[in-house]
C-alpha cells in the first residue's frame, strides 16, 4: 500500500513538473527518471495491476510500457506499442529471447501487425520457424 502511494506521490511530481515546466523540460525529465528508478527498485512490493491502473490514470503510456516491460507482461507491452503504432518494436518485443512469448500471443496480434507492416511481419515469422503453427497465424482475426 505504502509502495502505491509513493507512485502516486512521484506521478503527480512528474504531471505537476509537465504543466510547470513543459513535458520537454529538465524538471519533468527528472520527474520521470526518479519514478522509473523507484518502480525499478520497488517493483517487488507494488502491485502490478493497481500501478498499471495508476500509471493510466495520469496516462503515462511510456510508463505502463516501462512497468510492463520490468515484470515481464508482454501483453500489456505489445498493447500498448501496438496503440502507439509502434510496430517494429513490437516485433522485437515478441521475438525478444529474453521474453520468452508464448505462440497465443503471436497468434493474437499477428493480424494488426500483418496489415501494418507486412513485409516484416512476414520476415519475423520465418525468422520464428516451428515455434508457430502456421495454420493458426491464418485463423486470426
Amino acid at each position: 500500500m505504502l509502495s502505491i502511494w509513493l507512485t502516486e506521490l512521484l506521478l503527480d511530481n512528474m504531471n505537476r513538473a509537465a504543466l510547470e515546466s513543459g513535458d520537454a523540460s529538465e524538471e519533468h525529465a527528472a520527474a520521470t527518471a526518479e519514478l522509473k528508478r523507484f518502480m525499478e527498485q520497488h517493483r517487488a512490493t507494488l502491485d502490478e495491476s493497481t500501478t498499471l491502473q495508476l500509471l493510466g490514470s495520469y496516462g503515462c503510456v511510456n510508463e505502463i510500457v516501462f512497468y510492463a516491460s520490468l515484470v515481464e507482461d508482454t501483453v500489456t507491452v505489445v498493447q500498448y506499442l501496438l496503440v502507439q503504432e509502434q510496430y517494429e518494436q513490437v516485433l522485437k518485443v515478441l521475438t525478444d529471447p529474453k521474453s520468452k512469448v508464448p505462440p497465443d500471443v503471436w497468434y493474437e496480434y499477428a493480424a494488426p501487425l500483418m496489415a501494418a507492416i507486412p513485409r516484416e511481419t512476414v520476415d519475423t515469422l520465418i525468422l520464428c520457424g516451428q515455434r508457430l503453427d502456421p495454420l493458426e497465424l491464418m485463423q486470426t482475426k
